[in-house]
């Protein structure tokens, strides 16, 4: 997916289901700042999860957010933040 050097921070959803594959992604936001950019990412992977129903339905296929910055670089995951998040609390 090409990243425009304009737009300083995007935030992509992946469905997990499909993997890291093209046909998973879809380019959501352009951002300003990283706050922003990963405050929303953090929202639709929320969603995600409640819209399934409990994180044991998500983790592994359910849709997360990612932020990118310019160059193409993953700066947040939602999937290993969500994952890590969930390993700490059982």
């Amino acid at each position: 997916m090409k990243h425009d050097p304009k737009i300083p921070f995007r935030v992509d959803g992946v469905d997990q289901l499909w993997g890291h594959c093209e046909d998973g992604y879809s380019a959501v936001a352009g951002f300003n700042n990283l706050e922003d950019a990963i405050s929303f990412a953090r929202e639709l992977t929320e969603v995600a999860i409640e819209e399934v129903g409990s994180f044991e339905k998500w983790n592994g296929m359910g849709y997360a957010g990612l932020v990118y910055d310019s160059t193409g670089t993953l700066l947040w995951d939602g999937v290993k933040e969500y994952q890590k998040m969930y390993k700490k609390g059982s």
